[in-house]
C-alpha cells in the first residue's frame, strides 16, 4: 500500500488492511532509508512472499505506539521485520498478535547492527498467539545487548515465544515458556498469562485482556505509564504488556480484568449490562443479505454467519446443474404451493441462497431486488426474468400446485463453483419476505461429472404419524 523512501511518515488513527506483494518486502508498509512512525494504528491481514507481512524497515527508524499488528504473513517477521542498521527502533504500548512466519519472527524480527548508534527498545507490549519455524514470537539476531526489553508479555507463540538470540531484559517482562533470555529479577519465566482473545476492549484498535487471576497483572516494574494502549489510565501497579487490567468498573467503555466484555464499548448489543456477553446466537445487528445473519459469539463479539432458513418447502424430486459460471435448478413436485404465497413475491425481495453445510458456509447468494424489473404474475404462478444480466439470476419460475405438483426452475450467472471442493451436503434455497421458502439438499459426492457438475436428489421419506 505504501513506500516511503528517505523520508518521514507518520500514520496516526487509520487502518490498514489486505495488502499484499509478491516477490518484495512489506505487504503493507515498506520504508527505505527514511522513518516509519505509527500512533493508534491497525495493521491487519496483509502479506508479503519475502519479509515483513504488515511491515519492513531497511536502514530506516521504525517507531510503534499505541497500535495492533496482526493476522498478517510472511517468509520472515510475520508482522514487522525491522533490519536497521545504525537507525533506532521503539515498539510500546503495543500489541503483535495472530501473524505468521514460516521461517523467523513471527511477531517481530529484528536484525543487524540494531542499536549499534541508537537503542532498540520493545516496552509494554503485548506479543502473543504469533507463529514462527523459530521464534513465534521474536526473534532477534541483533548484535549483543541491542535489543532492550521491559515490561513486555509473550504469550502462546508457535515456536517459542523467543528464538535463542540477542536480547537483554530490563525487568518486568513476562513469558510463558522459558524461551526467552529474560534474567532481571522482576521477570517471570513460565507465567500465567490468561488473555482474552483479540478484540475491541476500547480503545483504537483491538487489544488482548488479562484476565483475572493472570500473573502479567502487577508484574510491570514501574513507573506505570499514564495510559496503556487503549487510552486508559494506568493503576498504582503495572502490568506486563500493553493493556492495563488492574483497574476496571463495568460500564466504563473498557474491558478489565474480571470481564467478559462492556456495554459502553459494544455498539451491536452483544454485552450485557453486567459486562457479561449475551446468549450465543441472538440476533445483533440488520444484514443486507438474506442468506446471512448477525449474530453473537461466546465471545460477545457480533459475526455474520450462514443463516438458512428453517422452515422451507421440500420437493420430492431435484437436479442442480452447475458448471461454465451458471447455475440451473429444478425443484419438481413439491410441496403445496398457493398463488397467495407467489403473489407475496412479485415485487418483493427474493434471493438465491447456497449453502455448504459441512463447512458451515455460503457458497453463493443472489439477491433479486424488490425494485427490480422482470417480475409478472402469469397464473397459476409467477415468472423473474433479466436475461441481458451478466450476474445473478436470470430466470425463476414457480408454479403454484397441490402436494407433488408445485415446480420451480431457477436460473443464474456468476457461480462458479467446484462441487467437489465442498464437504458433503449443499443446500439450495429461495427466499422470498415472510419467511415463504423453496429448498432442495444434495450430497455432492454423488455428482455426476462431465462438463458440469449435476447433482440429483429426493426427498426423505417420512414416518407416518
Amino acid at each position: 500500500l505504501l513506500q516511503v523512501f528517505n523520508a518521514t511518515l507518520e500514520l496516526r488513527d487509520v487502518t490498514l488492511r489486505h495488502g499484499a506483494v509478491r516477490a518484495e518486502d512489506g505487504g503493507e508498509v515498506a520504508v527505505f532509508g527514511g522513518a516509519l512512525r505509527l500512533a493508534g494504528v491497525e495493521i491487519a491481514d496483509s502479506v508479503s512472499d519475502r519479509r515483513g507481512g504488515a511491515v519492513f524497515a531497511l536502514a530506516s527508524d521504525l517507531d510503534v505506539t499505541r497500535s495492533t499488528i496482526a493476522g498478517n504473513r510472511a517468509a520472515s517477521g510475520g508482522g514487522v521485520y525491522f533490519q536497521g542498521y545504525t537507525r533506532s527502533l521503539a515498539v510500546g504500548l503495543s500489541t503483535l498478535s495472530g501473524n505468521t512466519a514460516s521461517g523467523s519472527g513471527g511477531g517481530l524480527y529484528v536484525e543487524l547492527e540494531c542499536g549499534f548508534l541508537r537503542q532498540c527498545t520493545l516496552t509494554r507490549s503485548t506479543i502473543a498467539g504469533n507463529a514462527a519455524a523459530d521464534g513465534g514470537g521474536l526473534a532477534s539476531i541483533a548484535g549483543s545487548e541491542s535489543l532492550l526489553v521491559a515490561d513486555t508479555l509473550l504469550a502462546a507463540n508457535a515456536g517459542g515465544n523467543c528464538a535463542p538470540h540477542s536480547l537483554t531484559s530490563l525487568g518486568g517482562n513476562l513469558t510463558d515458556d522459558a524461551s526467552c533470555a529474560f534474567s532481571a529479577a522482576s521477570d517471570r519465566r513460565g507465567g500465567r498469562a490468561a488473555l482474552s482473545r483479540l478484540g475491541w476492549n476500547g480503545g483504537p484498535t483491538r487489544t488482548q485482556v488479562p484476565a483475572a487471576g493472570s500473573d502479567a497483572i502487577g508484574a510491570g516494574q514501574g513507573p506505570c505509564d499514564a495510559a496503556d494502549q487503549r487510552g486508559r489510565g494506568a493503576a498504582a501497579a503495572c502490568d506486563s504488556g500493553a493493556v492495563a487490567a488492574s483497574i476496571g468498573v463495568c460500564g466504563d467503555g473498557f474491558v478489565d480484568a474480571g470481564e467478559a466484555c462492556d456495554p459502553l464499548a459494544d455498539a451491536a448489543g452483544c454485552c450485557a449490562a453486567d459486562c457479561a456477553v449475551q446468549p450465543a446466537e441472538r440476533v445483533c445487528a440488520a444484514v443486507d443479505n438474506m442468506c446471512m445473519a448477525a449474530r453473537c459469539d461466546a465471545h460477545g463479539a457480533c459475526v455474520e454467519r450462514p443463516a438458512p432458513a428453517d422452515d422451507c418447502r421440500d420437493a420430492a424430486r431435484s437436479r442442480l446443474a452447475i458448471g461454465g459460471g451458471t447455475l440451473s435448478w429444478d425443484w419438481q413436485r413439491g410441496a403445496a404451493t398457493t398463488i397467495d404465497d407467489l403473489a407475496d413475491l412479485a415485487g418483493a425481495a427474493a434471493a438465491l441462497c447456497l449453502y455448504d453445510e459441512g463447512r458451515g458456509s455460503v457458497l453463493a447468494s443472489t439477491a433479486v431486488p424488490a425494485a427490480a424489473p422482470g417480475w409478472r404474475i402469469v397464473e397459476p404462478g409467477i415468472d423473474y426474468r433479466a436475461a441481458s444480466a451478466e450476474s445473478g439470476v436470470t430466470r425463476a419460475a414457480l408454479r403454484a400446485g397441490r402436494q407433488g405438483r408445485a415446480r420451480l426452475r431457477l436460473q443464474a450467472r456468476g457461480v462458479a463453483l467446484p462441487i467437489d471442493g465442498t464437504s458433503g451436503i449443499l443446500r439450495v434455497q429461495w427466499r422470498g419476505r415472510d419467511g415463504i421458502c423453496w429448498q432442495s439438499a444434495f450430497d455432492s459426492r454423488d455428482a455426476i461429472r462431465n462438463d458440469a457438475a449435476s447433482l440429483r436428489a429426493r426427498a426423505p421419506r417420512r414416518e407416518e404419524e
